[in-house]
């Protein structure tokens, strides 16, 4: 059994995930812009250091940084670690996962790729020819996810993920910043470069909650394209799906050498995203090829 058209993948763009993760990488890119823009302005502009000015004693120095490490925590904790007040998000969602991460600012990207892969699966095994009960009406999947714990439990667990990895970056970008004014302090040389220094260490953490983002919103769409094959009425042992790849140059060797191979449902469910940034996805196999199974 040779690959599904890639093109038919390709050009299918409403369930298609890339413009969410381009989405979701520039909301996290612009709370690192804000963030970046604070610090700008606390150490540059209002030169809290007061690095522009005279001398004025050993002991100012501890105490300021003390009060611009609890000012950056209050920063980091407003643009990342916030948590909203949103009865319709915990409301989608099984009672044993509604708590502080599932309202970050950030699970609406999340829900959204899971709601996406799951309208996505259902087209997809229309195309292969499998008898698809579920309602594809606008907001059929999306009524079938906020009823279904199944679903609930899975993104859940997508929101924890991400929200516990976002967490400790930021983490470890404050206690970097932390260490390196520190040292500088302890050796008397605190200086304007700081900043940079300081900003360098923000820009390494926003490029690594862009990759854990985007990688996510491919998780949940490659759970949610699984969960739907699983539900179809086929049984046996599951339904049977191939691999696709994005199908451009940009395809790594890893994914491309999988390009066409036949999986169960169990064997594939935890195997994409194959790698950080993956953007592999899974279609089911022909129902008329004879390689699916007993459907009831």
């Amino acid at each position: 059994m040779g690959a599904i058209s890639l093109r038919r993948i390709i050009q299918y763009d409403p369930t298609h995930t890339l413009t969410l993760r381009n989405r979701f990488a520039a909301e996290i890119k612009n709370r690192f812009g804000q963030l970046a823009r604070s610090i700008r302005v606390k150490i540059g502009s209002d030169d809290f250091f007061r690095l522009r000015r005279p001398a004025f004693g050993d002991l100012v120095h501890p105490i300021l940084m003390a009060e611009f490490m609890s000012w950056l925590q209050a920063e980091v904790d407003r643009l990342f670690l916030s948590v909203d007040n949103n009865p319709q998000m915990t409301s989608a969602v099984s009672p044993a996962w509604q708590g502080i991460y599932i309202q970050s600012w950030a699970n609406s990207f999340l829900n959204d790729a899971y709601i996406r892969g799951m309208d996505r699966g259902v087209k997809e095994l229309r195309k292969a020819k499998y008898p698809v009960l579920f309602d594809d009406q606008p907001g059929g999947v999306t009524a079938m996810f906020r009823v279904g714990d199944v679903h609930a439990n899975r993104v859940g667990v997508g929101y924890t993920k991400f929200n516990l990895a976002m967490r400790g970056i930021v983490t470890d970008m404050i206690s970097k910043i932390g260490g390196v004014l520190s040292t500088k302090l302890i050796s008397n040389s605190l200086s304007l470069d700081i900043l940079q220094r300081v900003l360098t260490f923000v820009k390494a953490a926003a490029s690594k909650v862009v990759r854990a983002g985007r990688t996510e919103i491919s998780r949940m769409h490659h759970l949610a394209l699984v969960q739907i094959y699983r539900m179809t009425g086929v049984t046996g042992v599951t339904v049977i799906v191939e691999f696709v790849t994005a199908g451009d140059d940009r395809v790594c060797s890893v994914c491309a050498s999988l390009e066409g191979r036949i999986f169960t449902l169990d064997e594939v469910e935890g195997l994409i995203p194959l790698h950080p940034l993956c953007r592999c996805m899974v279609v089911p196999v022909d129902a008329s090829s004879g390689l699916g199974f007993g459907l009831i």
